[in-house]
């Protein structure tokens, strides 16, 4: 399986992204760089993102992306990895239309959890809820 991705696949993918400013800060595609450095957190993820829809895994695990990233980019990256045929499972907080997800798992201090959505093989109506570990109602 062929795994090289041309330059103009990446340049093409960094303008999509808005990101295309960032080869003249790091002297072209070619050029070793310190990332942490040079770009922001914003664009570091952004950059990480442009990965995953160039590696196209089945699934991506999201880390709060919201903590470097507004709603409407979490929008936009959430509907390109859909484009793309690539799950995602988000950490932290719903970011953007709940149509973005297919279901939404709200975990409590208390282990008490709710999920809202999509729902497990053998359960009824919108929410699933358990109160305490083990049960559900």
């Amino acid at each position: 399986m062929d795994t090289t991705v041309s330059d103009q696949r990446l340049l093409d993918l960094l303008a999509e992204w808005g990101l295309d400013g960032m080869l003249a800060l790091a002297d072209g595609l070619h050029t070793e760089q310190d990332w942490e450095r040079l770009l922001s957190l914003g664009e570091q993820q952004l950059l990480a993102c442009i990965r995953v829809i160039l590696a196209a895994p089945r699934f991506v695990v999201l880390d709060r992306p919201c903590t470097a990233l507004g709603t409407e980019r979490i929008q936009d990256i959430l509907t390109r990895l859909s484009n793309a045929s690539i799950a995602y499972f988000q950490l932290g907080r719903a970011s953007g239309p709940g149509d973005l997800y297919d279901s939404i798992l709200d975990i409590q201090a208390d282990g008490g959890w709710t999920l809202t959505g999509d729902q497990p093989v053998g359960t009824a109506g919108d929410d699933f809820h358990s109160n305490e570990l083990g049960t559900s109602q």
